[in-house]
Parts: structure tokens; C-alpha cells; sequence
């Protein structure tokens, strides 16, 4: 399976949303022009098979000049090894989204934009310090319909003092906006974000669960209704307008991770490697420039871990994991036997076996994640029983060398 890229665009447009924990600092554009380099030369290190999706995340991505957008994606397309049916997705926010803008992308051959509406309400965009209204979020979806992409919004529930009403007029807006995919995502509080900070100290107060649950359940209804596909917990589309980027993480695909806070993800078998990307834009630029390795950590994923990981990961999926799906990612296991441990989740129906598959049926979904704890934990002693009889393939193992063969420069500069 071809790889996935990842490229993270750390800046905002002045301080960054309250209930944000992805990595952003305030835009800068000298700053920017030092960074949109730098991620060039870490492209031209790595040694990373053919990629077939590019997906540019922030951050605010559309905050970029139209120069530095044009040497980001034309130095990429220059330097790494996509196929010829890449899918590019880039994250914008509405305020950002001009014509200019979508002539731009046209012309840089993005081929599917996701843009951060988060409410069609007046109300809740205040309380989630979005920097646009509802009224610029509609213009600037008109306007990128303009430009021949694949559209996708991200939505929000959730929101501190949200009515359900509210968040069915959200909804009927969305669907009038016919965009070929929906993202829809309960707000969670982050650690060191001033949503966080302020739940600890009782200044706002998160919303009660069943009301979360009925807001869930709504969309899933008014999107089903208009012809929307519910392919993953979060995310609807139209047919064959699935995020295929996106698929990758939840399907095990191997990607990597461009940029300040990006991560990397090398499959096996016979090794499986998460590595990240030092979480400050000076210091990446910085021993980018050095030659030296960016990363922040790197991690040799053990057989428990990545169990633990498939579980979580395909169980969002609506289609679950077929048999075939655990030989291919854990195929240190009996696969039909791991199953067979899952067996008294499906006599209580939290998971259901359909078509070979099995998944958690759709009137269980919002609880997914006590559904997905539980599977790791019916299975979670049989892992741990192969992975000490295996135990001999992690001692002796170089995890500095063997990312190596993965991000090393052609020429003979120093390596970190």
C-alpha cells in the first residue's frame, strides 16, 4: 500500500482557537519563509516509498502567501516520489478563503480542500473564538466551489452551553451547503488549552453526556438522510469521496510527517516505528539547517501497543476489521483466535460480526471507547503471552539505525 504525507503548517492567524492542543504558534511571514524550506530539505532527506495522498494541516495552512504556497507544493512535487492519482487536501479556515486564493489552488493542483467551519451559529462561533462569522463561512464555501475541489467542513458539537436546536440549524445548514464530505467532532477538552484551563476552574461547564449522545445520534440521521455515507465515527461522504488520506491512519498505512510536531509512521512487518517531529518551529528549522535528525522521539512500537492501536484505530471504522485485517497487522497472532476472544463483546452485542466483519453496531457508537477498552482488554492476555514468547526480535534491534534507511541525506552531510 502506498504511503501517506503528512505536512504540518504551524502558524495562526493570531492566537490560536481556546480548545486547540495541535501545535501552532502566531504567523510570522519571515518566520514562514525560513520554515517553507526547511520542510523542503527534510523532503529531500527522506527515503520514504511512493505516496499517493499529500494532506497539508495546521495550524492555518491558508494564512501562507500565494509565493510561499507555490514553492511549498512545487518543491514537494519536485522532490518526492507521489503517484500520479495524488489526492492533496489542504486545511482553511473561511476567513482566509478569497478568490485569489482559489485561483491559487487551482492552479497548484489541490484536489480537495477541508475547510474549518465548526458552526453555522453565531453563537457558538463566539464561544469556540473562531475569528469568522457564519454568514463569511458560507461565502467562503461558495467561493471554493468556484475552484472544482472535493469540499469537506469540519463541524462541532459539544460546544459549552449548545442547544440541540442549535445544533440542528448547523446541521440543515450544512446539508443546503452540499459539501461531498462531512467531519463532525465532540469537543474535548485538551490538556493546556484555556478551554482546559477554564473547566478546571468552573468557568464553563462541558455538556452532559446524553445531550452529546442525541447531538450524535442527529447527525448521523440528517447526514444518512442526505445521502451522506457514515464510513468512520466522525466522518460522512458522498460515495467515493472518503478521505483516502485520512484511511490511512485508520487502516495501519504507513505515512510520514513533514514539519514541526509532524509524525511518522513506518509499518512493518518486520519492525513498526512512530517518530515525531520536535514540537518548535525554531529549533526544527534549526537542526534542519545543521543536518542534523528533527526528531523528538522515536518509538519501536511492541506487539501489545500496536494491538491495542488496530483495536482502537479500525473499530472506528463502521465496517470494523475483517480476519484477513489481523494477519496482515499483527501477524505475529493466530488471527482467528484473537477473534475468538471478542467473542463475549459480540454475545452482549457491542460487536457485532456482519459480512465477516467484525464492528460495532451503530446504536453503540458514541460509546465506542469503553466498547474498544473493553476489546483490548478481552484480548489484551493472549498478546501479552506471544509478544513475551517473541520478545527476542525487539532486544537487538537499532532503533536510530533503522530509521536511518528512511530519512538520510544523498549527500555526505553530518547525521544526528
Amino acid at each position: 500500500m502506498n504511503y501517506g504525507c503528512y505536512v504540518h503548517i504551524p502558524f495562526c492567524n493570531g492566537e490560536k482557537c481556546p480548545y486547540c492542543g495541535f501545535y501552532s504558534i502566531p504567523y510570522s511571514p519571515y518566520l514562514a519563509d525560513d520554515y517553507i524550506p526547511a520542510l523542503l530539505e527534510q523532503a529531500r532527506r527522506s527515503k520514504f516509498p511512493p505516496a499517493d495522498t499529500l494532506y497539508i494541516g495546521g495550524g492555518t495552512p491558508s494564512i501562507l502567501t500565494a509565493k510561499q504556497l507555490n514553492d511549498l507544493f512545487t518543491g514537494l512535487r519536485r522532490i518526492l516520489p507521489f503517484t500520479d492519482d495524488l489526492e492533496i487536501t489542504i486545511e482553511l479556515n473561511p476567513e482566509n478563503v478569497t478568490d485569489e486564493l482559489v485561483s491559487i489552488l487551482t492552479e497548484l493542483g489541490i484536489t480537495r480542500v477541508s475547510l474549518g467551519v465548526q458552526s453555522l451559529v453565531q453563537r457558538q462561533l463566539m464561544v469556540l473564538g473562531r475569528k469568522h462569522n457564519a454568514q463569511r463561512a458560507i461565502e467562503a464555501f461558495d467561493m471554493l466551489k468556484k475552484g472544482n475541489f472535493s469540499t469537506s467542513i469540519d463541524l462541532m458539537f459539544g460546544v459549552p452551553g449548545q442547544e440541540l436546536k442549535e445544533w440542528e440549524m448547523t446541521l440543515d445548514k450544512a446539508i443546503e451547503l452540499n459539501p461531498d464530505h462531512i467531519s463532525t467532532y465532540c469537543l474535548s477538552f485538551e490538556e493546556g488549552t484555556p478551554f482546559s484551563f477554564a473547566l478546571r476552574k468552573g468557568l464553563i461547564a462541558p455538556v452532559d453526556a446524553e445531550h452529546e449522545r442525541e447531538m450524535f445520534y442527529l447527525a448521523v440521521e440528517k447526514f444518512s438522510a442526505a445521502g451522506y455515507g457514515h464510513y468512520e465515527i466522525s466522518n460522512f461522504a458522498k460515495r467515493g469521496k472518503e478521505s483516502k488520506h485520512n484511511m490511512k491512519y485508520w487502516t495501519g498505512a504507513g505515512y510520514f510527517g513533514l514539519g514541526a510536531a509532524a509524525h511518522s509512521f513506518i509499518p512493518g512487518p518486520p519492525r513498526w516505528l512512530r517518530m515525531a517531529v520536535r514540537r518548535s518551529v525554531r529549533s526544527y528549522i534549526k537542526k534542519i539547517s545543521e543536518a542534523e535528525q528533527p526528531w523528538d522521539f522515536i518509538e519501536l512500537l511492541d506487539l501489545p501497543k500496536r494491538s491495542a492501536e488496530f483495536l482502537m484505530l479500525r473499530l472506528r471504522l463502521i465496517e470494523g476489521f475483517t480476519v484477513e485485517d489481523v494477519a496482515r497487522q499483527l501477524p505475529e497472532l493466530d488471527a482467528i483466535r484473537y477473534t475468538d476472544f471478542l467473542r463475549p463483546l459480540e454475545e452482549a452485542s457491542k460487536i457485532t460480526l456482519q459480512a465477516g466483519h467484525l464492528k460495532i453496531p451503530a446504536e453503540h457508537l458514541f460509546i465506542s471507547d469503553s466498547i474498544i477498552l473493553a476489546a483490548v482488554l478481552a484480548t489484551e492476555n493472549y498478546v501479552k503471552q506471544v509478544a513475551i514468547q517473541s520478545r527476542n526480535i525487539v532486544n537487538d534491534f537499532d532503533v536510530i539505525d533503522y530509521v536511518k534507511r528512511f530519512h538520510n541525506p544523498d549527500d555526505p552531510s553530518p547525521q544526528g
